[in-house]
């Protein structure tokens, strides 16, 4: 949905001991989202890592590339993209809170009527 605001992540995990994968992932198009960058670990262990974009189309391109210029040891292993809608994220005032603002407000006219009316 257009203008909701959505999280993409996945799990990676390094795959060799000395040099960890640099990677990349960010939102080529149809949402604004900063570019995430992170180092894998190198101890062989999952962790989740993600972006959190806003969507300005119906559909989205999402990226992830690696950048790690050594000949052997950036070997990362990726599972489990999700993609998850966090629903429209600008606040609206509830309801409630309308009614008792409107009460309010209709209070302090009541309030200025009554002591222009005194005046006269």
């Amino acid at each position: 949905i257009i203008g909701n605001t959505y999280s993409l992540f996945a799990w990676f995990s390094g795959l060799y001991t000395t040099n960890p994968a640099d990677i990349s992932w960010n939102i080529t198009a149809g949402g604004i989202a900063p570019v995430n960058s992170f180092l894998t670990n190198t101890t062989g262990t999952w962790e989740q890592n993600g972006i959190t974009f806003v969507a300005t189309a119906t559909s989205v391109t999402f990226n992830i590339s690696i950048s790690t210029f050594q000949a052997s040891g950036n070997d990362f292993g990726l599972d489990s993209i999700n993609l998850e809608d966090l629903g429209n994220q600008t606040e609206v005032p509830e309801p409630g809170a309308l009614a008792l603002f409107g009460t309010g407000a209709a209070f302090l006219i009541g309030l200025g009527r009554r002591s222009a009316a005194r005046k006269s």
